[in-house]
């Protein structure tokens, strides 16, 4: 839609001025990842990277069902991509009847005791690779939860989503920081 567009253009019209973009490839744009690390102007295109002692991934890499199990990756996405159509349909009746939008998708991963296991379990492997190229924090997305803690004094940062939480990652004066975005 036209609202990325303007996104789009934005980033670009940052990337031709001073400012260096990022592009971190995740699990929606893997094809990407078969040229390697690619770079044009201001504009990197990467799996990963270190930026200020944080380790910077969107987390898909370090996901064992997403390395290993292909076709249970790929039915998890259709399942979530139905789940979101039909949230979006109950979020219009729900409007309509003068109440809050309703994230039936994220009630559903929060209620399901394997869901909060794998998402420990990606916290903590994430964090660990964090450790291992020395540096104090790891930045990532993929599981769409955002949080800010610490694991094993490593600090874990989750941007979360534009989906469901409307969530994002801001660096004020060297801090990051986790932010919503409550008018979408």
């Amino acid at each position: 839609p036209g609202s990325h567009t303007k996104v789009l253009k934005r980033i670009l019209k940052l990337s031709k001025g001073k400012t260096k973009v990022f592009y971190i490839t995740g699990n929606h744009d893997e094809f990407l990842r078969e040229y390697g690390r690619i770079e044009f102007g201001n504009i990197v295109v990467c799996d990963e990277l270190v930026y200020k002692d944080f380790f910077v991934t969107h987390g898909d890499l370090y996901d064992p069902i997403i390395k290993n199990g292909r076709l249970i990756s790929i039915l998890g996405s259709w399942g979530y991509e139905i789940t979101l159509i039909l949230n979006k349909l109950q979020n219009k009746v729900r409007l309509f009847f003068g109440l809050r939008p309703y994230s039936f998708s994220k009630f559903i991963k929060n209620s399901v005791k394997e869901a909060s296991v794998f998402i420990g379990n990606f916290e903590k492997t994430l964090s660990e690779a964090a450790q291992k190229k020395g540096c104090s924090g790891v930045i990532c997305g993929h599981i769409h939860t955002p949080e800010d803690k610490f694991i094993n004094g490593i600090r874990y940062l989750n941007c979360g989503d534009w989906i469901e939480n409307n969530s994002y990652i801001v660096e004020i004066e060297n801090k990051f920081e986790i932010r919503h975005h409550e008018d979408l």
